[in-house]
């Protein structure tokens, strides 16, 4: 179900369909029933996700979010990159986060399923605990998650 524009709300844009598990994973987590969040279909890649920004409606939408759940792939550039290419307008609502790698990897560390992944992330984020956000294929996240949870923390967990 898509969130009411009128409120504050947020979007996930996944780059694949490993991105979009732990997503899914993330969502619930949350406490039912939270009507605030939608996860996209997955853009294609992290370029492509990049490209949607400007066709999320945040022209339109003041009070929308979006976050980008992308693969790093070990480019420690990437990061700078991605929020480079984010308009300026739009930068303090875009958020750029995801695994150094792949999201396989988190799953080979041993923090389970790509969807239990996603739903101890959210336990994490309610609580403001960083058990699984600190692990190595995370950490790297950690400024913008610091800067994510503030103005979406409100919105996820009332």
């Amino acid at each position: 179900m898509a969130p009411n524009r009128d409120f504050p709300h947020v979007l996930v844009m996944p780059e694949d369909e490993h991105n979009r598990e732990m997503a899914n994973g993330f969502l619930m987590g949350l406490p039912s029933p939270n009507r605030q969040i939608q996860v996209l279909p997955s853009a294609g890649g992290w370029k492509k996700a990049l490209e949607t920004v400007s066709s999320q409606g945040l022209a339109s939408y003041p009070r929308r979010f979006l976050v980008l759940l992308v693969d790093f792939d070990r480019d420690p550039g990437r990061p700078e990159f991605a929020a480079s290419k984010i308009p300026g307008e739009y930068r303090e609502r875009v958020f750029v986060i995801g695994s150094l790698h792949e999201p396989k990897d988190l799953v080979v560390a041993g923090l389970g399923s790509r969807e239990k992944i996603g739903l101890a992330l959210a336990e994490h984020c309610q609580h403001d605990t960083n058990d699984t956000w600190s692990t190595p294929q995370l950490q790297h996240d950690t400024a913008e998650l610091a800067r994510l949870r503030v103005p979406i923390r409100p919105i996820l967990f009332p």
